[in-house]
């Protein structure tokens, strides 16, 4: 595990030292600094490459992403209909150049009907997923077909009526979206980006990795509103997860392909076994997160309303010892 860790390439953040640099890491953190001057955003992540370093980067905004099925494409059309059910909100779409291709045209329709979401392209001017897949298997001397055009999508989006902001350079990243949000309009927010590799594969082979976090049982109740005080509530549905920022984070981590190892705090109650269980069947590395004896876990009552908002309360557990660094080196 070790020897894992202090082989990781974190040459990407590196990299990002130059502050004038538009690439994958700079684009992102430079956008999440701008959405944190706005308390009304949500998002859709699509796309390869720079899909997976908006879902690592702006994961609190995210409402829906492509998935694991490689499909891509789709998140303009998602964003309209998120804007439709939630008007007073931001919507915003990211996605890569070769993404932007399949449904460009739908500006029209945001157009036509009036649905002023915001696609913001990490625009790299290739498929850069299938170049890191062909410099993986063939050679960084290989590469064939995988090359793309520097054609002006912010110009598309402006001929079909929607508003176009085309970025050069990383200071002008946070004026070029408040304009974007303040025209009203459909808008296309292209970022010419030089395109990292996804985050997972600038750690070497995907790996091992230790997340030290909470673990909890989420009771999820989907409602209509938020109770008054004393007011007894009927929820429409109710379920069982596992949440956490330690748990989530490992999850979505193993799902990648990574080999996560997390540190929790996880007692031998009802609730323990099944975060453990669930933990172990997501190919998360337990081993050093025994639970404990008489401890009682987390647990989060979440209420959900129509909206999508949510009021959260949680017990942090009892009964554990502090953690020790002798956790991690087992």
């Amino acid at each position: 595990m070790q020897s894992a860790i202090t082989s990781r390439d974190f040459s990407a953040f590196d990299r990002n030292r130059d502050v004038d640099e538009l690439n994958s890491l700079s684009f992102s953190t430079a956008v999440s600094d701008v959405l944190d001057l706005h308390d009304n955003v949500v998002a859709v992540s699509d796309g390869g490459e720079i899909g997976q370093w908006i879902q690592s980067v702006l994961t609190r905004y995210l409402v829906m992403i492509n998935g694991v099925s490689g499909a891509i494409g789709g998140s303009l059309s998602y964003a309209m209909a998120i804007k439709q059910a939630l008007p007073d909100k931001h919507v915003l779409a990211f996605m890569g150049d070769g993404t932007i291709g399949f449904h460009l045209a739908e500006f029209e329709t945001a157009v036509r009907e009036n649905l002023p979401v915001v696609a913001v392209i990490g625009n790299d001017m290739q498929w850069n997923a299938e170049v890191k897949i062909q410099e993986r298997d063939y050679g960084p001397d290989r590469v064939f077909a995988c090359g793309l055009s520097d054609a002006r999508y912010d110009q598309v989006a402006a001929a079909l009526g929607g508003h176009g902001e085309f970025v050069t350079n990383l200071t002008e990243i946070g004026p070029a979206f408040e304009r974007a949000l303040a025209s009203g309009k459909a808008a296309c927010i292209n970022v010419r980006i030089h395109g990292f590799g996804a985050l997972l594969s600038q750690m070497g082979e995907l790996s091992k990795i230790i997340v030290a976090g909470r673990a909890t049982v989420d009771l999820i109740m989907e409602i209509d509103q938020f109770s008054a005080r004393g007011e007894k509530m009927h929820a429409h549905d109710s379920r069982f997860v596992v949440g956490g920022p330690g748990a989530n984070a490992s999850i979505a981590m193993a799902r990648f392909g990574g080999q996560p190892a997390l540190v929790s705090y996880i007692g031998d109650d009802m609730m323990g076994q099944f975060i453990y269980q669930t933990l172990i069947d997501e190919s998360v590395d337990m081993s050093m997160s025994p639970p404990t004896a008489d401890a009682r876990s987390s647990v989060s009552a979440a209420f959900v309303n129509k909206e999508g908002e949510r009021q959260t309360i949680n017990f942090a557990g009892q009964g554990f010892e502090p953690l020790s660094p002798g956790r991690c080196n087992r």
